[in-house]
This record gives C-alpha cells, sequence and structure tokens, in this order.
C-alpha cells in the first residue's frame, strides 16, 4: 500500500504541473478480491475512491501495476479537470494519459488474463495463450457453446476439464 501511495503522490506533482491542478482528495482501498475488475475510480457526491483488486496487486509485479494506478488516476484527473460528462476512454482520457506519458493508451497493455482472480476461474488456452475465464462462460463452454481468441482466432480450450 506504501509504494501505491508514494506512486500516487508522484502522479499529483506531474498533474498539478501540466493540469494546473492543485488540490487532491481521495481515498485508496483494496475492495475488490473477487472480482475480474482490476481497478476502478468512483466519485460518490464529495469523495473520490481508487478501488484495487488485492489479488491483482499480489500477483502481478508492482511495474505492472501501475499501469492500473495511472490508468486509473487518469480517470480521476479527468473528472477533477472536465465539468461536463466525457466518454469513460474518450478524448480527454487520452489527452491526460499523453500528457502523463503514455504514448498509445487503452485499457490496459500488461496482460493480466493469467492471474487467477477468482477461485471459481477456469484455466483454458487457445493458439497462442493460456488464461483464466469464468466459471459461467466454462460452464457454457461444457454445454457447446465456442468461443474464439480475440488475438489469434483459434478456439478456446478447457484446460481445467482435461486433468
Amino acid at each position: 500500500m506504501k509504494k501505491i501511495k508514494k506512486y500516487l503522490k508522484k502522479l499529483e506533482k506531474e498533474a498539478s504541473n501540466k493540469f494546473g491542478l492543485k488540490k487532491f482528495k481521495y481515498k485508496t482501498s483494496f475492495e475488490l478480491s473477487s472480482s475480474k475488475t482490476l481497478a476502478y475510480f468512483l466519485y460518490d457526491g464529495y469523495k473520490r475512491y481508487f478501488i484495487f483488486n488485492k489479488t491483482v496487486y499480489k500477483k502481478s509485479s508492482f511495474s505492472d501495476f501501475k499501469e492500473i494506478i495511472l490508468h486509473e488516476f487518469a480517470h480521476y484527473i479527468v473528472h477533477l479537470k472536465y465539468d461536463y460528462y466525457t466518454s469513460s476512454h474518450g478524448k480527454e482520457w487520452k489527452y491526460v494519459m499523453n500528457q502523463l506519458g503514455v504514448s498509445n493508451p487503452k485499457a490496459t497493455s500488461s496482460n493480466f488474463s493469467n492471474i487467477k482472480k477468482r477461485s471459481s476461474d477456469v484455466k483454458v488456452k487457445c493458439g497462442c495463450n493460456s488464461f483464466y475465464i469464468s466459471s459461467n462462460k466454462a460452464t457454457r463452454m461444457k454445454n457447446g457453446a465456442e468461443y474464439l481468441c480475440k488475438i489469434c482466432y483459434k478456439k478456446i480450450k478447457n484446460i481445467e476439464a482435461y486433468k
């Protein structure tokens, strides 16, 4: 948690210099433990929160996790800087990400699909990788549903069913 707070302070200084923002007020928590979500920024009235997935934090390197922090911090800056509705990964968010040093912003660039986030997740593989899917999707596969990998377009196969 100390590393995260230290990195957020660094991002605050950058945002202060680049966007002229002065006051940063938010809370951080690790309440996401059984979710497929990596993290999110939440604005609830006057309170602002960064909520992180503690399983992902424990199982990934801090350099990878920094991408998640930066991604959510950019949402926070967009919230502070723009008074009107913005698309969650729209031009304002991309502009902020660019200003914070990410030249080609997207949802996330590190591969976190290899981390089992819930105990019920099922390991599968395709032609290029192995990763985890929800037990619901695995059940649909068991009942005949077929899914293709978005990268190699090969059929996804359930590894754990063959053990």
